[in-house]
C-alpha cells in the first residue's frame, strides 16, 4: 500500500474557504473543534487533518477493511454494494465531499492511493473513500467487544447519573487516530465525543443539554438486506436532535426506526436529572437494540427479566436482550460474562470516576480496551481515556483526562456567528 501525489494534468487552483475549526492538544488528549454547516464542518476536518487522513487512506484503511474479506472482493465491488444499498442522512454526503476538499486545500493535492485490492491499480482520494471507512461496518457487519452503562440514584449515592462505556478488542490501525471531537453545528445542538480521523459520527459523548449516549456493535443472526438502509450515524443523529426530558425514550426509538441500519448495533443513553422532581427509572435511561429488522427499546424496568436487579442502572454489551434472538454460543457467552460483572460492579455503588472506573474494568478481564470514556451529565462533564499504544496499560485503568462543558466551548464564544 503507497499514497504519493497524483501523478496527472494540472488540477484548478483549490478556492480558499475560511476553516470553521482549530485543533490543539489539551492534557494529552487532541482536541477538534468544529462549528457551522455540515460542509464547513467537514471542510475544517478534511483540512486540519489533512495528514492523518493521506496516511490513514494512503496505509491502513484497506488493509484493516480488507483483511477479513476473500481477494476477490476489491474495492470496486465493497463501492458498488455501497452504493446499492447504504442511505446517508441528509447533510452527511455533502460533509464528505467537503472533507476532500480540505484535505486538498491542505496538501496542495490529493493523495493518489494504491493498493493490491484496488482493480485500477490506484485511485485518487475522494468522498467514497471517507463513506467506506463510515460505513464499512454496515456493510461487513463486524462484531466489537464494548461495554457501557449508567447508573443514578441510590446507585450513585448523590443521585446523578454516571455514565461510561469502553472500545475493547485488537488494537488496529485505526486505534492511532484517536481524538476529542467538540461540534457546534447551526442547524442543531453541540456535541462533545470520542472519534476517530475520519469519523462522521459520534463514538462515545452527550450533547450540550445533557443527553449521553455509548455504542457497541452487535452479533445479530445474518439477515439479508432486501433494500436500502442507513449507515451507522445515529449517534450525532439522536444527540444533534434530541434534547435532555422526560419522553426521551419514545424520541430516541422513533429516530432509530426513521434510519433503519444496514448493520446492528446496541445503543445505551441516558441523561441527567438533577433539576427533576422524582424522576422515573424509564425517563433516565434506555437502550436501543436494532437492526435491519427493527428497534427494540430495552427500560430499566425490564432489568429483572435480564439478570439485573437493580432499578437505578442500565447495562449493555453486545447482543440483543429484549428481543429473541441467536447470536453465535460464543458471542452470548462472553457478553454475558461482561453483563454480569458491571452489574456485580454496579451493586457496590457508583459514587465517583473511581468506581465508574471500577464498572469497565470489571467489564475488560483482559485488559484490551483501546478507550474508554465517562460521561457525568449532571455535572457535564466528559472524561477520556485513549490507550496511546498496544503495550501501554489498557484504557479503563488510565488516569482519563477529564473535561467541563465550559472549557470545551468557551473558546468558541468568539470565534461562532451567533
Amino acid at each position: 500500500m503507497t499514497s504519493s501525489p497524483q501523478e496527472s494534468a494540472p488540477t484548478t487552483p483549490v478556492e480558499t474557504v475560511e476553516v470553521n475549526g482549530y485543533i490543539e492538544e489539551i492534557k494529552g488528549v487532541r482536541v477538534l473543534r468544529v462549528w457551522g454547516s455540515h460542509q464547513e464542518m467537514g471542510y475544517a476536518q478534511g483540512y486540519l487533518l489533512a495528514d492523518d487522513l493521506a496516511e490513514l487512506f494512503g496505509h491502513h484503511l484497506f488493509d484493516t477493511m480488507f483483511a477479513n474479506l476473500p481477494r476477490e472482493w476489491t474495492y470496486e465491488r465493497v463501492l458498488g454494494l455501497m452504493e446499492q444499498y447504504i442511505l446517508w442522512p441528509e447533510g452527511y454526503r455533502e460533509e464528505m465531499e467537503a472533507m476532500v476538499r480540505g484535505v486538498e486545500a491542505a496538501l496542495g493535492e490529493l493523495p493518489q492511493i494504491t493498493h493490491e485490492r484496488i482493480e485500477a491499480g490506484s485511485v485518487t482520494m475522494n468522498a467514497d473513500m471517507i463513506a467506506l471507512l463510515n460505513a464499512h461496518t454496515d456493510l461487513l457487519d463486524l462484531p466489537r467487544d464494548c461495554c457501557s452503562f449508567a447508573a443514578w440514584g441510590a446507585v450513585t449515592g448523590d443521585g446523578y447519573t454516571r455514565v461510561g462505556g469502553n472500545q475493547q478488542g485488537q488494537r488496529g490501525p485505526l486505534h492511532d487516530y484517536v481524538l476529542l471531537m467538540v461540534r457546534q453545528p447551526d442547524y442543531g445542538l453541540s456535541t462533545a465525543c470520542s472519534n476517530t480521523v475520519g469519523s462522521l459520527t459520534c463514538m462515545r459523548g452527550m450533547n450540550e443539554t445533557g443527553v449521553a449516549e455509548m455504542p457497541q456493535g452487535a452479533e445479530t443472526p445474518w439477515v439479508t438486506v432486501d433494500g436500502p438502509c442507513y449507515a451507522g450515524m445515529h449517534a450525532r443523529l439522536v444527540l444533534e436532535a434530541q434534547a435532555a426530558g422526560p419522553d426521551l425514550a419514545s424520541r430516541v426509538a422513533e429516530m432509530f426506526e426513521e434510519y433503519p441500519r444496514c448493520g446492528s448495533s446496541v445503543f445505551l443513553f441516558a441523561q441527567g436529572t438533577s433539576s427533576w422532581d422524582n424522576p422515573q427509572p424509564d425517563q433516565v435511561a434506555l437502550v436501543i437494540e436494532h437492526d435491519y429488522t427493527g428497534v427494540t427499546v430495552r427500560l430499566p424496568s425490564h432489568n429483572r427479566l435480564h439478570g439485573n436487579p437493580l432499578t437505578e442502572a442500565i447495562v449493555a454489551t453486545n447482543h440483543f436482550l429484549q428481543r429473541e434472538i441467536s447470536p453465535s454460543a460464543r458471542t452470548t457467552r462472553e457478553s454475558d460474562r461482561r453483563y454480569d460483572a458491571m452489574v456485580a460492579a454496579l451493586q457496590e455503588g457508583v459514587t465517583d470516576l473511581a468506581d465508574m472506573q471500577r464498572v469497565l474494568i470489571a467489564c475488560d478481564k483482559g485488559g484490551v480496551a483501546q478507550q474508554s470514556v465517562y460521561v457525568e451529565p449532571d455535572a457535564m462533564t466528559i472524561h477520556v481515556a485513549f490507550r496511546p499504544s498496544a503495550d501501554a496499560p489498557h484504557s479503563p485503568a488510565q488516569t482519563p483526562a477529564s473535561f467541563t462543558w465550559k472549557e470545551l466551548f468557551m473558546p468558541l464564544e468568539d470565534l461562532v456567528d451567533k
